[in-house]
Protein backbone atom coordinates (compact mmCIF):
# COMPACT_ATOMS: atom_id res chain seq x y z
CA UNK A 1 0.00 0.00 0.00
CA UNK A 2 3.29 2.12 0.81
CA UNK A 3 4.66 1.45 -2.48
CA UNK A 4 1.06 2.32 -4.49
CA UNK A 5 1.27 5.62 -2.56
CA UNK A 6 4.51 6.67 -3.23
CA UNK A 7 4.33 5.68 -7.22
CA UNK A 8 0.73 7.66 -7.22
CA UNK A 9 2.53 11.09 -6.16
CA UNK A 10 5.85 10.73 -7.89
CA UNK A 11 3.04 10.17 -11.48
CA UNK A 12 1.12 13.22 -9.73
CA UNK A 13 4.60 15.23 -9.25
CA UNK A 14 5.65 14.31 -12.60
CA UNK A 15 2.74 15.38 -14.35
CA UNK A 16 2.77 18.44 -12.60
CA UNK A 17 6.69 19.39 -13.61
CA UNK A 18 5.95 18.72 -17.33
CA UNK A 19 3.20 21.10 -17.47
CA UNK A 20 4.98 23.60 -15.59
CA UNK A 21 7.89 23.08 -18.41
CA UNK A 22 6.17 22.29 -21.46
CA UNK A 23 5.63 24.79 -23.95
CA UNK A 24 1.71 24.87 -23.74
CA UNK A 25 1.74 29.27 -24.09
CA UNK A 26 3.97 29.27 -27.44
CA UNK A 27 3.95 29.93 -31.03
CA UNK A 28 4.06 26.56 -33.38
CA UNK A 29 5.33 26.95 -36.46
CA UNK A 30 2.65 24.86 -39.21
CA UNK A 31 2.60 25.63 -43.06
CA UNK A 32 5.28 28.09 -43.26
CA UNK A 33 2.92 30.51 -40.97
CA UNK A 34 3.17 31.32 -36.57
CA UNK A 35 0.40 29.66 -34.83
CA UNK A 36 -0.46 30.96 -31.80
CA UNK A 37 -0.82 27.91 -29.06
CA UNK A 38 -2.29 28.95 -25.53
CA UNK A 39 -1.62 32.20 -24.60
CA UNK A 40 2.35 32.94 -25.10
CA UNK A 41 3.56 36.08 -23.06
CA UNK A 42 6.21 36.86 -26.55
CA UNK A 43 5.37 38.26 -29.31
CA UNK A 44 5.11 36.49 -32.36
CA UNK A 45 8.33 35.31 -34.14
CA UNK A 46 8.79 37.12 -37.23
CA UNK A 47 11.51 34.58 -39.13
CA UNK A 48 12.17 31.07 -38.80
CA UNK A 49 9.36 29.78 -39.60
CA UNK A 50 8.47 28.61 -43.14
CA UNK A 51 11.10 28.31 -46.81
CA UNK A 52 14.46 29.01 -45.33
CA UNK A 53 16.42 30.74 -47.96
CA UNK A 54 19.67 29.33 -49.33
CA UNK A 55 22.74 31.12 -48.26
CA UNK A 56 23.85 34.41 -50.11
CA UNK A 57 27.75 33.71 -51.01
CA UNK A 58 29.95 35.42 -53.05
CA UNK A 59 30.68 34.21 -56.82
CA UNK A 60 33.25 34.12 -59.52
CA UNK A 61 30.85 34.34 -62.62
CA UNK A 62 33.37 33.35 -65.05
CA UNK A 63 34.74 30.06 -66.39
CA UNK A 64 37.55 30.21 -68.91
CA UNK A 65 38.46 33.60 -70.58
CA UNK A 66 37.90 36.50 -68.04
CA UNK A 67 39.17 39.85 -69.26
CA UNK A 68 39.46 42.49 -66.72
CA UNK A 69 39.76 42.35 -63.12
CA UNK A 70 38.20 39.63 -60.91
CA UNK A 71 35.65 42.20 -59.11
CA UNK A 72 34.02 42.42 -62.68
CA UNK A 73 33.27 38.94 -61.94
CA UNK A 74 32.32 39.26 -58.85
CA UNK A 75 28.35 38.58 -58.17
CA UNK A 76 25.99 37.63 -54.91
CA UNK A 77 23.95 34.17 -55.37
CA UNK A 78 21.82 31.93 -53.61
CA UNK A 79 24.05 29.12 -53.05
CA UNK A 80 22.93 25.71 -54.43
CA UNK A 81 20.18 27.74 -56.20
CA UNK A 82 20.21 26.49 -60.12
CA UNK A 83 16.51 26.26 -61.03
CA UNK A 84 15.06 29.05 -62.41
CA UNK A 85 11.42 28.62 -60.33
CA UNK A 86 13.25 27.73 -57.31
CA UNK A 87 14.96 30.86 -57.79
CA UNK A 88 12.11 32.96 -58.45
CA UNK A 89 10.28 31.81 -55.43
CA UNK A 90 13.29 33.25 -53.42
CA UNK A 91 12.92 36.65 -55.26
CA UNK A 92 16.55 36.43 -57.12
CA UNK A 93 17.11 36.70 -61.04
CA UNK A 94 18.15 33.37 -63.12
CA UNK A 95 20.58 33.91 -64.97
CA UNK A 96 23.90 31.70 -66.29
CA UNK A 97 26.95 32.05 -68.16
CA UNK A 98 28.86 29.83 -70.38
CA UNK A 99 32.41 28.87 -70.14
CA UNK A 100 33.31 25.17 -70.57
CA UNK A 101 29.71 24.27 -69.88
CA UNK A 102 26.39 26.50 -69.10
CA UNK A 103 26.60 27.78 -65.43
CA UNK A 104 22.85 28.29 -63.96
CA UNK A 105 23.25 30.54 -61.38
CA UNK A 106 19.80 32.29 -59.36
CA UNK A 107 21.56 36.50 -58.24
CA UNK A 108 20.36 37.51 -54.86
CA UNK A 109 18.98 40.81 -55.10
Amino acid sequence: MKNKLTVIIIIILLAIGLRIISGEDDWICQNGQWIKHGNPSAEMPTSGCGTVKPKVVEHFACSDYCPGPREKYMVRIYEGVEDEAECLKLGGKPTSYTGWRVYKICLAE
